[in-house]
């Protein structure tokens, strides 16, 4: 299966040196929308697994996730075959499998589905 996104992906690197402050663009490897509701997908490669996030993408990434309709989730392995890992944003991410990454994407849904007049 293709990966959701190739290595070495260099698309936007035009982008780069356009603002100041060293300031560059960050990608989001996916994201669903549902009544208004936002969950952001964040796939690492497992050798990235420990390493920090890029000061410039956990900054991205905190901003989102402290926006009341936003649901930030990072996640390690190969996708889509071999997840091995995932947490909510700024939790630790625990052992798990792609199956469970999965069904934690169904549960989010159902929570908007339950929600949908917040």
């Amino acid at each position: 299966m293709r990966q959701l996104r190739e290595n070495n992906d260099n698309r936007w690197d035009f982008l780069k040196g356009t603002l100041p402050h060293g300031i560059n663009p960050t990608d989001i490897d996916l994201v669903y929308e549902r009544r208004g509701h936002f969950l952001v997908l964040e796939g690492k490669r497992l050798s990235m697994m420990g390493v920090p996030f890029s000061v410039g993408q956990r900054r991205f990434y905190d901003a989102l996730n402290s926006l009341p309709n936003f649901t930030v989730v990072h996640f390690y392995g190969q996708p889509p075959v071999d997840v091995t890992a995932f947490a909510r944003w700024g939790h630790e991410p625990h052992p798990a499998t792609t199956d469970e990454l999965r069904e934690q994407v169904r549960r989010w849904y159902a929570w908007v589905e339950r929600n949908k007049d917040a």
